[in-house]
């Protein structure tokens, strides 16, 4: 029995809407991740300003303080930055994934539009073979009659 070329086409856009769930959630997954190296930054810095604060001779660290500051301001803007990047790649992967659902639906709609057309054209044979059928059954038969 040959292969019904649209039901391939329906199967090969149905993998790849699966593949780009797949790859949505690794992105959502970085996006969390940068997030919550962010909010560890964050809380480092607060950290830092309490225990800044509650040093007898806080102003002897003061130079300790300004570099570990510096260094945390460079990871979090390196953080941010990877934070933008990674929900730039999700939005692409959501535009993607959106175009794949419309593509699959497109090819889904044709075959039930296809699968309509054939039971018409069956009911309408079926149809036609029922009124043959009585109509041969209605004639007399040979010179009865």
């Amino acid at each position: 029995m040959a292969r019904d070329r649209l039901r391939s086409v329906r199967t090969i856009r149905d993998r790849t809407v699966d593949g780009l769930r797949r790859d949505l959630a690794a992105c959502v997954a970085a996006e969390t991740a940068v997030e919550a190296r962010i909010a560890n930054l964050e809380d480092a810095v607060r950290r830092d300003r309490a225990a800044h604060g509650m040093l007898e001779d806080a102003h002897r660290f003061q130079d300790m303080f300004a570099k570990r500051r510096a260094a945390g301001e460079t990871e979090r803007a390196a953080a941010v930055r990877d934070l933008a990047e990674a929900r730039a790649r999700s939005a692409e992967v959501r535009a993607d994934l959106v175009a794949a659902r419309v593509a699959a639906e497109a090819v889904g709609a044709v075959i039930a539009e296809r699968a309509g057309a054939v039971a018409i054209t069956r009911a309408r044979r079926e149809q036609t073979d029922l009124e043959e059928a009585a109509r041969s059954g209605n004639r007399p038969m040979g010179g009865e009659g």
